[in-house]
């Protein structure tokens, strides 16, 4: 699957390039992307919107559960993003962006409609008043991290990094 969204991808970068007279070529390509996202363009934000900053990133997990979408809704939406960003149109699902994804063969739709499973994992933690809770990722990592605590509303029971437990 990886090779055949590689493909799609270089052949409307391809379109994009010609149409929109922008230099594409040093857009990266990864398929690392996990969750619930199909595919995620990322920019790091330079004076001149340098097109060697930009990774568009996959879901495999995605494109297996629907190749038709990833190969001709998704990769044209990506591919739309990195091209809007350099055209200075806008940086969202705006009408520069819709109009481009348009033109690249893409839907124009904001968000898919594939059934892909959440990458979320949850962490068990035992707050001081003995209530069971389970923290998101972000959550476990942030008290594990950066310390601090988090109180529950209905009990006012405290959940610190010492009251972790186990993956839940």
């Amino acid at each position: 699957m990886k090779s055949q969204i590689r493909n799609r991808a270089m052949e409307i970068i391809s379109i994009a390039s010609e149409r929109y007279n922008l230099d594409l070529t040093g857009i990266t390509l990864k398929f690392d992307l996990r969750g619930k996202s199909m595919g995620q363009m990322r920019a790091v934000i330079t004076p001149k919107r340098v097109p060697g900053a930009i990774t568009l990133r996959f879901n495999l997990q995605g494109a297996q559960a629907d190749p038709d979408h990833m190969l001709n809704d998704t990769v044209p939406h990506e591919i739309a993003h990195a091209v809007a960003y350099l055209l200075g149109e806008d940086n969202g699902h705006g009408a520069g962006w819709k109009m481009v994804c348009k033109a690249l063969g893409g839907s124009g739709d904001r968000c898919h409609k594939v059934a892909v499973k959440s990458a979320q994992r949850e962490w068990l933690y035992v707050a001081s008043c003995g209530t069971e809770v389970k923290l998101t990722t972000v959550r476990h990592n942030r008290l594990q991290r950066k310390g601090g605590h988090l109180v529950l509303k209905t009990t006012k029971g405290k959940i610190a990094a010492e009251h972790y437990v186990r993956p839940a």
